[in-house]
């Protein structure tokens, strides 16, 4: 499966775009930060995702999560111990 590799933000976090060989779709990985940058790669690209994933709920993986799901109308996909651990930290 293809992919590209974004560094985002001020620690420079890896985002990545894995995407079909044979279609528009794609998922985005760790968008840490820089929406307007991860957008961009995937209006280049004529990408349309599918979901937002996160390796885990650090804030310098998730930063640009909420546009992209907003601008795409995607899920987050979190693994459970990290969803729990955002949830509390936000007060939810």
């Amino acid at each position: 499966m293809p992919y590209l590799s974004i560094a985002v933000g001020e620690l420079q976090t890896n985002c990545y775009l894995f995407f079909s060989s044979c279609g528009r779709d794609c998922f985005v990985i760790d968008p840490g930060a820089e929406a307007e940058n991860i957008l961009a790669s995937i209006s280049r690209k004529n990408l349309l995702p599918q979901a937002v994933l996160l390796t885990h709920g650090h804030p310098d993986h998730l930063g640009a999560a909420a546009e992209l799901m907003d601008r795409f109308g995607v899920p987050l996909w979190v693994h459970g111990a990290d969803d729990m651990a955002m949830r509390s930290e936000a007060g939810h």
